[in-house]
């Protein structure tokens, strides 16, 4: 188990090499999400938290209903960057604003997306996706 407490740094890097979960651990899945998504509120102990790993898609949906629902979305991580890992952004796309797509210098597809919090409009978020790089950034927005 790894422990925030105590800790105050800039940036944590966590990669998970080939996480596959198969029928009958359910538990261990949620756990692995649980203890993430724990790391991921301590904003004030991290400026960034990068994940590397195949299989997010279930942390990417707690984040994105933390940002939307949350009166605490505030005190998450300001910047979170999901590597290796490919996301079905279906419901983000009926949630989210889409500002658009666009082509970074290196010629990879990028979608760009922002998100506000219902009680907090001020609290934004802007998410982009490089679905080439399995590369998902999300950013909160200082108004």
């Amino acid at each position: 188990m790894f422990s925030v407490y105590g800790l105050l740094c800039g940036t944590l890097t966590i990669t998970f090499h080939k996480v596959t979960f198969h029928e009958g651990i359910e538990n261990a899945t949620t756990d692995y999400t649980d203890n993430l998504f724990k790391i991921l509120m301590k904003g004030d102990k991290f400026k960034e938290v990068t994940l590397n790993s195949n299989n997010l898609q279930k942390l990417f949906d707690i984040i994105i209903n933390h940002i939307e629902a949350s009166t605490l979305s505030s005190k998450m991580v300001a910047n979170i960057e999901l590597n290796n890992t490919r996301i079905n952004l279906t419901g983000l796309n009926e949630r989210a604003e889409k500002l658009e797509d666009d082509v970074d210098d290196d010629d990879y597809l990028i979608t760009k997306y922002r998100l506000s919090n219902k009680s907090n409009p001020k609290n934004k978020y802007s998410i982009l996706y490089k679905e080439e790089l399995e590369e998902l950034i999300i950013k909160r927005i200082y108004c």
